[in-house]
């Protein structure tokens, strides 16, 4: 094909213009200044020349058989108003329709149009990143101009623009369910493509890149059909079966280090909590006895009878109930980290930023601070590192709905913990701030028959923190119910 690319000096148009030479096409490019092209190829033309002169423009297009238009302004732009973008691509399209170029393809902004989360665009928008109402708003004109003319075009909302090889693109109507970022690679490719696909013609797509696939990383990984849609697990080992369910903002990766020191005389059941990993996002509230009963559905698919049930945080509270309303089921039950006590709304800044961020590894930094004592953040920083990083793999939407009924919608386990009857041990983090000791410890107590287990320089993230205590705490329950484990 023949391209005519404009905005060709920045990130973006310069890999536009790579990947095009690469791919076999003949490209055109118009430029402001041609000296800040360094790429020299056959199949490259530059000129120089005004992207708002129909006389240049016209040049450019000359012959071509689409356009690819990502001219900007250049970074955060100085927070004026500017129609530099709209008014270049009213020049194109008039210069495309005398000269019969069928089709154009512009690099636009998510928000454009009302895409994207409202509270981005009523909210984060106006007040923190003022700097780019002013590029949103020139690429509405933009916009309009392309659905009032004839030619075939494809608006492209773009977030954050990054560099990094071509990774897997996620695409959205309204620009939800999205990531905040995509590689100048991925870009590039995209808007290539749309230059002989018919998917999006006449249409603004939202892109991003895909999150990381959890399934490529864990060759175990499975999925079970269950009443609350597939709940992704891992499944690893052929010893004595232990369910260990995460607590929120993590996934099954949660307890890989307790699975590595539990060695070979186990049959180990990581679950993926719905609202991240792989498992199905929860629709709606739903409480920790209904993933109780889940869990016992997921046991009977996979020929399970019995087995001990561990569980860290929001995990402990549905190993807890479990171990009540199937204790005939349960040799032993471990709850670590839980809060024992009723959350009942509050809670804005962690739900909002979830709501957000909470597919970044920024937001899994500021999470990690949370939980993991100052001992650990010093000790483990590769530990909080991955368990930041993993927040890449989650949907934020999904991980904010459960979110929001652990944090303000649970009763807590006050009439649960005194039903208790199989052994079970409640291990606590000497230095976790989110849930203290000396707060948690009356509610431990009316699990009478409970075996409590401060650990020291421990916070939020026993399995994290202190994956030796948690195997220990394993062992000592398959003790107590007379399971002999096969040693590694």
């Amino acid at each position: 094909m023949n391209l005519a690319i404009f905005g060709g000096t920045g990130v973006t148009g310069g890999t536009v213009i790579a990947q095009a030479i690469e791919q076999g096409h003949q490209v055109t490019a118009l430029v402001r200044d041609p000296g800040r092209v360094t790429r020299s190829h056959p199949r490259l033309t530059v000129l120089g020349g005004s992207p708002t002169s129909p006389d240049d423009v016209g040049r450019c297009v000359q012959d071509a058989d689409a356009v690819i238009h990502c001219l900007g302004i250049g970074g955060k732009g100085d927070g004026r108003s500017t129609t530099l973008v709209s008014d270049s691509v009213r020049v194109a399209l008039s210069e495309m329709i005398t000269r019969g170029v069928p089709r154009i393809v512009c690099m636009s902004n998510i928000g454009a149009g009302g895409s994207g989360p409202w509270v981005a665009n009523h909210v984060v928008i106006p007040l923190f990143v003022r700097w780019l109402l002013p590029i949103v708003e020139d690429k509405e004109r933009m916009e309009a101009a392309l659905r009032a003319s004839p030619v075939e075009w494809v608006s492209v909302r773009l977030p954050s623009i990054t560099s990094g090889p071509v990774k897997p693109v996620r695409t959205s109507v309204d620009g939800r369910g999205i990531g905040l970022t995509i590689t100048a690679a991925s870009t590039a490719r995209f808007l290539l493509d749309q230059t002989t696909s018919t998917e999006w013609v006449g249409a603004a797509p939202s892109i991003s890149n895909e999150r990381l696939s959890l399934v490529s990383m864990t060759p175990n990984l499975r999925r079970i059909q269950t009443r609350l849609g597939a709940i992704a697990l891992e499944d690893q080992g052929t010893g004595s079966p232990v369910v260990l369910w995460p607590s929120l903002f993590s996934d099954h990766r949660l307890y890989a280090h307790v699975v590595a020191l539990l060695g070979h005389g186990w049959r180990t059941l990581r679950i993926d909590g719905p609202g991240f990993g792989q498992s199905d996002p929860p629709n709606g509230e739903v409480q920790p006895w209904v993933y109780a009963d889940v869990v016992l559905e997921i046991l009977d698919s996979l020929g399970v009878g019995q087995a001990l049930v561990a569980g860290c945080s929001w995990g402990g509270q549905v190993a807890a109930h479990i171990g009540v309303r199937a204790p005939e089921r349960v040799h032993g039950v471990l709850i670590m980290n839980a809060p024992l006590g009723p959350s009942r709304g509050g809670h804005v800044f962690e739900l909002l930023g979830t709501r957000l961020f909470g597919s970044t590894a920024f937001w899994g930094r500021g999470v990690a601070r949370s939980m993991f004592s100052a001992a650990s953040l010093a000790a483990y920083p590769e530990r909080v590192h991955a368990f930041a990083g993993a927040f890449t793999s989650f949907d934020k939407a999904a991980a904010a709905r459960t979110a929001r009924t652990v944090l303000t919608r649970f009763p807590g386990l006050a009439d649960v913990l005194p039903r208790l009857e199989v052994p079970t041990t409640i291990m606590m983090g000497a230095e976790d701030r989110l849930y203290p000791v000396e707060r948690m410890r009356p509610l431990a107590a009316l699990a009478s028959g409970a075996h409590l287990e401060i650990v020291p320089a421990c916070g939020h993230l026993a399995p994290l923190e202190a994956p030796s205590a948690v195997v220990g705490a394993i062992g000592q329950l398959a003790t107590n119910a007379g399971i002999h484990v096969a040693r590694s």
